[in-house]
């Protein structure tokens, strides 16, 4: 007489085991889905086809761009007048000291300066160690950019380079 072996299923069983023909005894159990919310109402757990043209169906905002793709964008709106023919220069490394019209007098050796900027802190009112200067003529900013690249302005090494918009 043959005794029946009592099997115990726990928890941790994944599939019951084999009978002598090496088939299980049941069907094997059913994944479940750990979400704790209820699965949406009338939908089958397979994945639907999705059309090449849909995007996700996520409410949440579209993330933010960042970086310089924004600021190319905006320079390809804008007119010809705007962008930089070539007479404005980017001048770095100013002391906190360089007023507009010590920069004016500096650059007006090599051509006539049409206009200067020279950008503040909003809180302390002092330069911030850089300046916006616009020649008067495209060779005058070649000139600029040749004879006063990293030369001294009260005591501080100075570069001068043409805008990049």
């Amino acid at each position: 007489m043959s005794q029946a072996k009592e099997v115990r299923y726990t928890a941790r069983s994944i599939t019951p085991p084999a009978d002598r023909n090496g088939t299980s005894s049941s069907p094997p159990p059913k994944r479940r889905s750990r979400s704790r919310s209820p699965p949406p109402k009338g939908s089958s757990r397979s994945p639907r086809p999705r059309s090449p043209k849909r995007r996700s169906t996520s409410r949440s905002p579209p993330p933010r761009r960042r970086g310089r793709s924004r600021s190319r964008s905006r320079s390809r709106d804008r007119s010809q007048d705007d962008r930089n023919p070539g007479n404005n220069l980017y001048v770095t490394g100013l002391s906190t000291r360089v007023t507009e019209d010590d920069l004016e007098k500096f650059f007006s050796k090599e051509g006539k300066v049409k206009h200067c900027h020279v950008v503040l802190d909003p809180r302390t009112k002092e330069s911030r160690g850089f300046a916006f200067v616009t020649m008067d003529t495209v060779d005058d900013a070649r000139r600029c950019i040749k004879y006063l690249h990293r030369t001294v302005l009260e005591g501080r090494l100075v570069t001068v380079e043409k805008v990049r918009y």
